[in-house]
């Protein structure tokens, strides 16, 4: 479908939801697979500005739309340390535990480690592009992701809302809250935000959004969103809602099994973020 076209159906509906042609949203949705994104002028009536954005299209058509994507670089390498010794696990219980096959294996895996009476603590970002591009955002945004990572795969903690309230509860890196400083909610929000507007794992992130407009979002009932970067903090509420850690596949991704090193008994994990 011509650009021109999208664009006239999209200045010609009025408010925020409305509806789209059955031939846009096929359009969207064959956007949606990629990274692109569409320019569309926008008139901000509070001001009488006319200027072209470009917006991120993220489509419920067909599968959910995913914010943030998992690769090898998005992953996270964890200690697995006993309670009683400074020796590694042992390598029969390696194997065991490597071999739990369930649906939700990798969920299991860590659950049979803590019951056999070992730690999980965080070590280390596989990939220093990605450490780097989070620690730009926030030098504490790493802990904090891994610790919101672990907790995914613990107690199942995924919706980005009760992920914040975990954070907030059990406060892993020790904020002084008593004011009722939002830290964690702050920092993974932002966190969201650099995601959707043009950060990835894999390459230096430098601050400047490819959607400097903001996000369209198709829903499965094919009712259209358009979340506008003038109108900032429903775009953030939007992301606070209806965001979710998720587990992407570990056979790509090289995450969820036990293997040592120097004498350290270690596990990657992994996620994206899905809307």
């Amino acid at each position: 479908m011509p650009s021109k076209t999208i664009l006239s159906n999209i200045t010609l509906a009025t408010g925020i939801p409305f509806s789209f042609t059955e031939s846009l949203l096929n359009h969207l949705k064959e956007d949606s697979k990629s990274k692109g994104a569409i320019n569309i002028l926008v008139h901000d009536p509070s001001c009488g500005i006319k200027s072209q954005k470009k917006f991120s299209i993220k489509s419920f058509i067909g599968s959910t739309p995913t914010l943030f994507n998992a690769n090898k670089t998005t992953n996270i390498i964890y200690e697995v340390s006993s309670n009683t010794t400074d020796l590694p696990m042992p390598p029969n219980l390696v194997t065991q535990i490597n071999a739990i096959n369930s649906n939700h294996k990798y969920i299991d895996r860590i659950n049979t480690i803590k019951k056999e009476g070992f730690n999980i603590t965080f070590k280390k970002f596989e990939d220093q592009t990605f450490l780097l591009n989070l620690e730009l955002i926030d030098s504490k945004l790493p802990e904090i992701i891994a610790f919101a990572v672990l907790e995914k795969y613990t107690n199942r903690i995924s919706k980005i809302q009760d992920v914040i309230e975990n954070l907030t509860a059990k406060n892993p890196l020790g904020y002084n809250l008593s004011l009722g400083h939002n830290f964690y909610e702050y920092r993974i929000i932002n966190f969201l935000v650099e995601t959707s507007l043009g950060m990835t794992s894999a390459s230096v992130w430098n601050g400047i959004h490819d959607a400097t407009g903001g996000i369209i979002i198709v829903k499965d009932n094919s009712e259209v969103l358009c979340y506008h970067l003038i109108e900032f903090n429903k775009f953030k509420a939007y992301l606070k809602k209806s965001a979710k850690l998720d587990n992407p596949s570990g056979g790509r991704m090289g995450y969820g099994e036990l293997f040592e090193e120097n004498g350290k008994t270690l596990i990657k994990l992994n996620f994206q973020v899905k809307a």
